[in-house]
């Protein structure tokens, strides 16, 4: 039962790749053809400014206000579906992590 964990683990660690990748090329798009949008946001990158300030304007256009559907650009459109989609799985997966640990650690 714990190959589950080790399953869990090894899918996660290519996700987080995957989400610097999509969101390196949301924050290029909104620089190139929306750059109000992407100064309004506090101009985010993926590691030189990436503020809680920054992290919290990132996460309410993609997640909590969804801003995003509101720009109506088809690309900005699909790339942050995808995004949706893969930041939720990997929440899942997470909190099955986090659900897991201790449940195996008790049955040792």
């Amino acid at each position: 039962m714990e190959n589950i964990m080790y399953i869990i683990f090894y899918s996660m660690f290519p996700l987080v790749f995957l989400w610097f990748h999509l969101t390196n090329k949301l924050f290029s798009l909104l620089k190139t053809y929306h750059p109000l949008k992407y100064s309004e946001m506090g101009d985010p990158t993926l590691f030189r400014n990436n503020t809680p300030k920054t992290g919290y304007a990132f996460l309410s256009f993609l997640i909590f206000k969804k801003e995003w559907k509101t720009i109506n650009d088809k690309k900005i459109e699909a790339l942050c579906k995808k995004m949706v989609i893969l930041f939720y799985v990997y929440m899942v997966l997470f909190i099955t992590m986090l659900v897991l640990i201790p449940v195996f650690s008790v049955s040792e």
